[in-house]
Order: C-alpha cells, then structure tokens, then sequence
C-alpha cells in the first residue's frame, strides 16, 4: 500500500459520469488526498496519482506526497492490499484462479461483501463486531469487487492460492 508522507485530509466524492450514449452511469466513489502543495487521487487500490491541475500538463513520476518504499506491486502473489476505516467499495479485480481474502480489523464492527464486476452478489466473506483476524477462501476466478463496511480501522488483502 502506497504511503502518503504528510499531513492532509482524505475526502471521499461521489461521481456521476455519463456514458458513450449520454446516460448517467451512476454515482461512483471517488478518493482523494488533500495537502496544501497538491491533490492526489486513489487509482487501481494502491497508487496515489497527482490530479493534474490543466489538462495540458504532463504528470511527474516524482510525487513528493507519496512514500512508495511499501507498496505491494511486485509482491507474490498479492493481488491488492487495501487499508482503511469506514466504508469503501474497491474497483473490480481480476483473481485468474482460486483466492482469498485476508482481514485483520481494529475496530468494533467489519463486514465484507463480494460482487462480481457486474455487481451480482456473491457471498458475505465476514461479519464481526470485535477486532480481529481472519480470511475467506474464492474457488472461482472471475472479476470482483469489495463492499467494505466498517466502525474502525480495517486491513485486507487479496491472494492468489495456486
């Protein structure tokens, strides 16, 4: 998980873009960091992105809002790694075979919900209303997402079981 060095404020934004047809897709959850030098956005569940302040601008590889001396790129096997509190719905993820899901939780209530990218349910992975650890095992590979609900701090991380 992408670090950010610095004090700021994360505020969470809802979306509504319209599609090729010109139709609302629907509201999506969007996360971003605020710090006074500069506004990032949460993209693909790890990476921190600066936005851009003109279109016309190239973004720099050199962020000096994020530490990325842990980010789980390249980790075996890990397919994300998420951390936070409250509640969040991640962006699809591609599991190519078995997986699993793995939470150690802080807080006094977490509950986590799988779909599948076209947002059919698929199982109630956990509930529990005290801290703890635990995980979850996915036969089927296919895209998913996360539903996330929590009173608390929470951390989870999705596996490849080959």
């Amino acid at each position: 998980m992408s670090a950010i060095s610095g004090e700021g404020h994360i505020v969470t934004v809802g979306i509504n873009a319209k599609n090729r047809m010109g139709g609302y897709t629907g509201e999506k959850d969007e996360n971003f960091f605020l710090k006074d030098n500069g506004v990032l956005r949460l993209e693909f569940y790890h990476d921190w992105k600066r936005v851009q302040d003109r279109p016309d601008e190239e973004p720099s590889d050199e962020n000096p809002l994020i530490d990325n001396s842990s980010t789980t790129q390249g980790m075996n096997g890990v397919i994300i790694q998420l951390s936070g509190s409250g509640h969040k719905n991640t962006r699809p993820f591609k599991a190519n075979g078995p997986w699993e899901i793995q939470w150690d939780v802080k807080g006094s209530f977490f509950a986590l919900m799988i779909h599948k990218a076209d947002g059919s349910f698929v199982d109630m992975a956990a509930t529990q209303q005290c801290p703890g650890k635990g995980s979850s095992y996915q036969p089927k590979s296919g895209r998913y997402y996360l539903d996330i609900k929590s009173i608390g701090d929470w951390q989870v991380t999705v596996i490849d079981v080959r």
